[in-house]
């Protein structure tokens, strides 16, 4: 668009919650919308090099409220990648301490919404990764350590999904927390319940008469030394028969 355009717009209701429009009376929110919007004015921003500290802060947290307005309005994935931007904006750790304590605070703050996220979307390898990032920031962090176990026993790693419920447990949690860790508790049961379950099966075959480790193996083929025996013995009865009148 060029400078006074107007243009027709078909945009999800999620577009409202990103710019902070509130959404006129009697418009449905789980429907496509058509607005009219009119390019008055344009700018291009700083790329994040070139932007103090305080200017990163701003832009990150500005970001990051539309970030949480598209996660609120269930479009989880985008709100991941809006996340992960924010972060971007912090590739290198400011000198100054409380430069760095205050991008730390921003960056935990997305990357456990990040995390959140991908557990929404059943990307469980990133969520672990995402959490782990927080806990290298804040190793004490109760939520970063439940989405870290949360995202474990999804990915079939029950010991270290139940270390992190230990864990968060042993610093202490609010109820919303506690619930949600005894949730998962029975989650985690019920996988061990069928771990062992398939273990149990996989072991009665194995050793039971019907079959063992090695029931379709082809049978074993007969060793140089024991060809070598029997053909000298054929050889020998060959050579007395001959001699024999």
């Amino acid at each position: 668009m060029k400078q006074g355009e107007i243009a027709l717009v078909k945009a999800d209701p999620e577009f409202l919650f990103v710019f902070g429009v509130v959404a006129p009376p009697n418009v449905p929110l789980d429907q496509p919308l058509l607005l009219t919007l009119e390019l008055v004015s344009m700018s291009k921003g700083k790329e994040s090099y070139s932007m103090s500290h305080d200017e990163k802060l701003e832009a990150g947290n500005m970001k990051k409220e539309r970030a949480n307005a598209v996660f609120k309005a269930g479009n989880y994935r985008r709100a991941k990648g809006m996340y992960d931007a924010v972060s971007k904006y912090f590739t290198s750790e400011p000198k100054v301490s409380s430069e760095r304590d205050s991008a730390n605070a921003l960056k935990l703050a997305c990357n456990l919404n990040g995390a959140q996220c991908c557990i929404k979307t059943g990307q469980w390898k990133d969520a672990a990764k995402l959490a782990e990032d927080c806990l290298a920031m804040d190793r004490t962090n109760l939520k970063a350590l439940y989405r870290r176990g949360f995202a474990r026993l999804h990915l079939g790693l029950l010991v270290e999904a139940e270390t992190d419920f230990n864990e968060c447990e042993r610093i202490g949690q609010s109820p919303e927390l506690a619930a949600d860790i005894s949730r998962a508790r029975l989650l985690l049961k019920a996988e061990r319940t069928k771990v062992e379950k398939r273990d149990k099966q996989i072991f009665t075959k194995l050793f039971s008469g019907g079959g063992g480790l090695y029931s379709d193996a082809p049978p074993p083929k007969p060793s140089m030394q024991s060809t070598s025996t029997a053909s000298d013995s054929s050889s020998d009865d060959e050579t007395s028969a001959a001699g024999n009148p």
